[in-house]
């Protein structure tokens, strides 16, 4: 565009322009920042893991089992051994939300069998006259929490996979070190 095919701008809106700018553009302190940067946070079950330096006691029971197989402890251990580990881990998180979520469900249920209709929506809302119309476009609580529990069944899946793979993989390269020539 040319300069005189522009169009002008008024005074009015240029000043709109200037008051917008000073407006906010984002956090400024560092704990703003920090929430903010968490926006998008859901659960965290797709994120790289590094293991615990003191592993709960479970763990090392597991370890223990896992060393036993392969023979490999402590710095330059089995390569796999940590991928069991942390799948481990993984496993007995999600195990913990899953079992919470079960009993919410059996609670809900519990409490539909005792005033039926009563949806998540109509039993967070704020007001009496409020609970009707959130009512209507809710979904019940037990039928939200299905659908994570279906989500978490995936995960389990996933990871118990990772585990189990991992733990094969260890057996292998025992079998394949212990009858490698020259050893006995």
């Amino acid at each position: 565009m040319t300069e005189e095919a522009r169009p002008v701008r008024s005074e009015a809106a240029r000043a709109a322009s200037r008051r917008n700018g000073k407006k906010g553009k984002g956090p400024k302190t560092p704990l703003g920042k920090l929430r903010s940067s968490r926006n998008a946070f859901q659960h965290g079950l797709r994120a790289r893991r590094a293991l615990p330096p003191v592993l709960p006691e479970w763990l090392r029971e597991i370890e223990d089992e896992l060393v036993a197989i392969t023979g490999a402890k402590g710095p330059g251990r089995h390569e796999h051994l940590d991928r069991a580990l942390t799948a481990s881990l993984l496993l007995q998180e999600i195990d913990a939300v899953y079992d919470a979520m079960l009993l919410q469900i059996v609670g809900d249920l519990q409490t539909s069998l005792v005033a039926p209709g009563i949806t998540a929506c109509e039993s967070e809302a704020t007001s009496p006259e409020d609970a009707p119309s959130r009512a209507v476009r809710a979904e019940p609580l037990s039928s939200r929490l299905a659908k994570e529990l279906k989500k978490l069944h995936r995960y389990r899946r996933r990871f118990r996979g990772q585990r189990d793979n991992a733990i094969k993989k260890m057996e292998v390269t025992r079998k394949r070190l212990s009858t490698a020539p020259g050893k006995g």
